[in-house]
């Protein structure tokens, strides 16, 4: 965890060198062609997004993009991630918690996701990602790029309430399971 941290903290730190910050967006803006937003999280936490990606934004679609963004970091994704991803290290040879790390990252977007559509509506966040073509974010830090295609079926398709109910539900039983797993088998050892 201490290795993934200080990559993320590197990461920031040369994203704050080289772009620039745009008060109107609260973004931090990289002079790439690269069409990418994704998130920093820890001490500075900062939207990252390139000029590849503000070329092909509409504004609403660059504001449910950064809604999406931002909806990770309020939801302090990335500290759960770096603890299930650490478990899933330690523990290599049980696959529950390296499944487990892959499919709450996949359900993290999916909140993501439902958060921008609350506030940008399901058009914006849609044609936001099929602009951004899913470009994956640098290791280390959040990104909305992951299962384009599935989170895309989702935004045209969306699951009835109930549904996203039971992924809730899911989600906080997978989290739960994998931050308790180590410590049930500690106390039973």
């Amino acid at each position: 965890m201490q290795r993934r941290r200080a990559r993320t903290h590197e990461h920031a730190h040369l994203a704050r060198m080289v772009g620039r910050r745009i008060p109107d967006l609260d973004a931090v803006v990289i002079d790439s062609e690269e069409r990418v937003a994704y998130c920093i999280a820890g001490r500075e936490r900062s939207v990252v997004i390139t000029r590849g990606a503000l070329a092909v934004l509409d504004p609403r679609q660059l504001a449910a993009v950064l809604a999406h963004e931002r909806a990770h970091l309020g939801g302090r994704h990335s500290l759960v991630l770096d603890v299930v991803h650490s478990v899933a290290a330690a523990l290599p040879g049980v696959s529950l918690f390296r499944v487990g790390a892959t499919e709450i990252g996949r359900l993290f977007e999916m909140c993501a996701d439902d958060v921008s559509v609350r506030g940008q509506g399901r058009r914006a966040l849609l044609g936001g990602l099929l602009a951004l073509g899913g470009h994956p974010a640098p290791e280390g830090t959040l990104g909305g790029g992951g299962g384009l295609t599935a989170r895309a079926a989702r935004l045209v398709s969306p699951p009835p309430p109930l549904v996203r109910l039971g992924v809730t539900v899911l989600l906080g039983a997978v989290i739960v399971t994998v931050l308790a797993g180590p410590l049930m088998c500690t106390l039973m050892d």
